[in-house]
């Protein structure tokens, strides 16, 4: 956290550990600014996207708001599914949706791959599913042989139903190299 404070942020003071306390204690003991920053200024910018983004959190903001500090990007909120935008800021890379939800582009790239993951596996039960189905109706179709109805083959369901296993097992090898990836 210190080195990305020193490569994001112009900072006030720099020290050891063990000069922290004292450094601390001097700077409280100091009278409070009262310096007015112009709103024209870069810092007086920052300090009206710093307003709009707590009005945000703490009563909530219209889209119109989002537009003045951000701009909106082609991806959803993976909390919510509402839009993001693109806070300009300068520093590191951050994105807000219009409901609140905040993330640094490191954590919205991890909550991706984790919904990513989580749509994959939903994919791999989907077809589970879908195999179990089509194997119990082949079973049925042969229990009540010469009731089918017109268009139904037992061998039609057997084969679909080895299909979709192997397309189970293509995902489930998709996912498991993903992890390979990530890992590596």
């Amino acid at each position: 956290m210190p080195f990305s404070a020193l490569r994001h942020a112009s900072v006030d003071v720099v020290c050891r550990v063990d000069d922290i306390a004292p450094v601390l204690v001097e700077l409280v003991s100091r009278p409070a600014s009262t310096l007015e920053i112009p709103a024209e200024s870069a810092e007086g910018e920052l300090q009206n996207l710093i307003a709009v983004e707590n009005r945000m959190f703490n009563e909530g903001a219209d889209m119109e708001e989002l537009d003045q500090i951000g701009s909106r990007v082609p991806l959803t909120c993976p909390e919510c599914g509402g839009a993001i935008w693109e806070m300009r800021q300068p520093g590191p890379l951050r994105y807000r949706c219009h409901t609140g939800h905040a993330f640094s582009a490191g954590v919205l790239e991890g909550l991706q791959c984790g919904n990513v993951e989580e749509a994959l596996w939903a994919a791999v039960r989907a077809l589970h599913e879908q195999e179990q189905l089509l194997r119990q109706m082949h079973r049925s179709l042969g229990a009540y042989q010469g009731r089918n109805q017109p268009g139904d083959s037992k061998d039609e369901y057997l084969v679909k139903a080895e299909q979709t296993g192997r397309h189970a097992q293509l995902l489930r090898d998709l996912i498991a190299s993903r992890m390979r990836i990530g890992s590596s």
